[in-house]
């Protein structure tokens, strides 16, 4: 029989080495209890939620994401994997399922996440998550991380908002609105701005404006105003024109407005500006200046050469009228011609007031209105010598003082002339009369006559310079005209009315409005 027995001494050093062990082994489990305590604290003091999964199942979940779920942690505790699955929304839970599947796999896979969470109340907040992998208990565990970021969602959801709302006010905006930074370069421009240009918004965004959409010829003197402006050497010009150049290679004139745009510590961070294209406008006025160049060359050849003609036939005919044995049908043909020549010359002087009213404007100074009128009364006096007129005014002396010059006696030599010229009447009367309007803005001057009167049809066509009936011709066909662009440019009015209302045969009430001064 085989004797298995140890010898004692070598059982007693078993003993102890196995003691030792069991002490080591107490020893590094109360290492771990001590490690897993100090995680657990560190975790639960976390302002963030913090959870544990392991083995498909939550082991650990702090404060932070129980008041954040709406779980307590019983339930947590309870829950399957699909349980865990179902708390992710379902818009969102195949792509983070699968990288959280693939990260534990040890798979390529982001570690941090973006999704909606479902609470417990079957509410939904926006989280941010971080997932890395810890040692719980001996074994491997996923660590997930949450952060509520549903207020910052909302606030990010609400700037696109109203970043798309700003948009759609630029991109309505009937003017080009376009942004330029510090380096030249454009920032941010409109639909409008993109249309005008030719091109799409992604190939003028990040462009130099200077370089791709000016002219050469203006590119040096626009981009040097620009740098002066960065640079705060100068005031941004609240309006000018310049052109740009578009995809197609066609210039086009631009009105611009412009300001400049700061940060927070008051430095030039870019310019602003708002736009009008004008070039159909400049081209208008290109034509209309050319137009007034040519107008103005007849008129001089008028004024000048058909006026020094006209000028010899009214000598011709003023000497013939004073020729002895001209019988009175022979006078009569000679007054005739006299009158329209005469009428000539009125006419020449007419156009030419009026063209260098439009193109020149008024010079203004204050002028007594009464001395104006009582001027233009002596005028008709002196030129109608056979007629039988009777002038009544109510206009004392220095009453009515106004801004205007010496062709505000051309307009009441125009009235004056007509209602006497174009009056059957053996007597002429006309009166004058003054008064303020309602809204006290205007002086209201009215001249009476007994004339033929004008039809209503023809009250508006007077001051437009229509032809009219060969039976009620009122006026030159350009003096009313005249009359009413002096009138216009003094900040005046005029119209015509009927002396006894609704009767348009019983003579004539032409008014007229002086701006007071007072």
């Amino acid at each position: 029989m085989k004797d298995d027995t140890k010898p004692k001494k070598q059982l007693i050093k078993e003993l102890q080495e196995a003691q030792k062990r069991i002490v080591e082994l107490e020893a590094s489990e109360k290492e771990r209890n001590k490690v897993e305590d100090a995680y657990k604290t560190l975790m639960t003091n976390s302002i963030q939620g913090v959870v544990l999964i392991q083995d498909g199942r939550i082991v650990f979940a702090n404060l932070p994401f129980l008041e954040m779920s709406g779980f307590k942690l019983q339930e947590l505790f309870s829950f399957s994997t699909d349980d865990i699955k179902l708390a992710i929304h379902p818009e969102d839970r195949k792509r983070v399922w699968k990288d959280l599947k693939n990260r534990f796999d040890g798979k390529s896979a982001p570690a941090s996440h973006e999704f909606r969470f479902i609470r417990k109340d079957e509410s939904i907040c926006w989280v941010e998550t971080l997932v890395s992998f810890v040692e719980y208990r001996n074994k491997p565990a996923m660590q997930m991380t949450f952060m509520d970021v549903t207020d910052q969602k909302k606030a990010i959801e609400l700037l696109e908002e109203e970043k798309n709302r700003a948009k759609k006010y630029l991109d309505i905006a009937g003017v080009i609105l376009v942004a330029i930074d510090v380096d030249q370069k454009v920032t941010l421009i409109n639909k409008k701005g993109c249309e005008l240009l030719g091109y799409k918004e992604q190939d003028i965004r990040g462009k130099n404006w200077f370089d791709k959409f000016l002219p050469k010829k203006v590119r040096k003197e626009v981009k040097s105003v620009f740098e002066q402006l960065i640079k705060g050497e100068i005031e941004p010009v609240e309006y000018y024109e310049n052109p740009v150049l578009t995809k197609s290679g066609k210039e086009k004139v631009i009105a611009w407005h412009n300001t400049y745009l700061k940060d927070e510590a008051g430095n030039i961070t870019a310019t602003l500006s708002s736009g009008e294209d004008i070039s159909e406008r400049k081209n208008i006025e290109q034509s209309a200046m050319e137009e007034r160049d040519r107008a103005e060359f007849l008129l001089d050849i008028m004024g000048h050469d058909i006026n020094n003609l006209n000028q010899t036939v009214i000598s011709s005919s003023e000497m013939l009228l004073m020729t002895p044995g001209l019988s009175e049908k022979e006078k009569k043909f000679v007054q005739n011609s006299l009158t329209q020549a005469r009428a000539i010359s009125e006419l020449i002087t007419d156009a030419q007031k009026i063209l260098l009213l439009r193109s020149k404007g008024l010079e203004t100074e204050k002028l007594d209105v009464s001395k104006i009128i009582d001027n233009s009364v002596n005028y008709i006096r002196e030129n109608y010598p056979d007629r039988s007129i009777d002038t009544n005014s109510t206009l004392p002396e220095s009453e009515i003082v106004i801004n205007c010059n010496s062709l505000l006696q051309d307009v009441f030599d125009n009235i004056l002339v007509n209602a006497v010229k174009y009056n059957r009447n053996e007597k002429v009367n006309i009166d004058i009369t003054h008064s303020s309007t309602k809204d006290g803005k205007y002086w209201k001057l009215e001249f009476k006559d007994n004339g033929p009167g004008i039809p209503d049809e023809m009250k508006t066509q007077i001051f437009k310079g229509l032809k009219r009936d060969d039976y009620v011709i009122y006026g030159s066909r350009f003096g009313l005209i005249f009359v009413q662009e002096v009138l216009r440019q003094y900040g005046g009015k005029v119209w015509v009315e009927d002396r006894v209302k609704d009767d348009s045969e019983k003579g004539s009430n032409f008014v007229v409005l002086l701006p007071r001064e007072d």
